[in-house]
C-alpha cells in the first residue's frame, strides 16, 4: 500500500504530500498536503473553447472549487495526529475532521474556501 490515497475528486486536481522535517513518512511528525485544482487569471481570454491557446492572462486568482478526500497512511496508529487547513503564508486557520482507520488517516479536502494547504502532524 502506498502512502497517499486519493479518493472522491470532483475535479481534476493535483494531490501532494512532503515531509516538512525531512524525515520518511514514517517517522515524520510534520507533513504538507497540497489539493490543488485549476487556477486561471480574473479575466483570462482564450482563443478556442477549450483553453488550449491562451491570449491573456487576466489578473488576479480564481481557484476552481473542488473536493477530495485525503488518506495518508501513518504506519503507526498509536501516534495521535492532527490535520490543520493552512492559508497560503502556511498560517493554521483551523482543524480539519480527520477520520482515522487503522494506520491511515482521511480527510476531506475543499477548495471552496480558498484552501489547497493542509499540515498534518503528530
Amino acid at each position: 500500500a502506498g502512502v497517499l490515497k486519493v479518493s472522491g475528486l470532483e475535479k481534476p486536481a493535483t494531490v501532494f504530500l512532503t515531509s516538512v522535517d525531512g524525515k520518511p513518512f514514517s517517522e515524520s511528525g510534520r507533513m504538507l498536503i497540497t489539493h490543488l485544482t485549476d487556477i486561471q487569471g480574473i479575466g483570462a481570454k482564450y482563443a478556442d473553447t477549450d483553453r488550449h491557446i491562451l491570449l491573456s492572462f487576466g489578473k488576479g486568482i480564481l481557484l476552481e472549487s473542488g473536493k477530495a478526500v485525503i488518506t495518508v497512511n501513518v504506519e503507526n496508529p498509536a501516534s495521535r495526529f492532527h490535520v490543520y487547513s493552512l492559508d497560503t503564508t502556511g498560517k493554521r486557520t483551523g482543524e480539519v475532521k480527520a477520520r482515522r482507520n487503522g494506520g491511515e488517516i482521511s480527510f476531506e479536502a475543499n477548495t471552496t474556501n480558498g484552501v489547497i494547504y493542509y499540515e498534518l502532524t503528530r
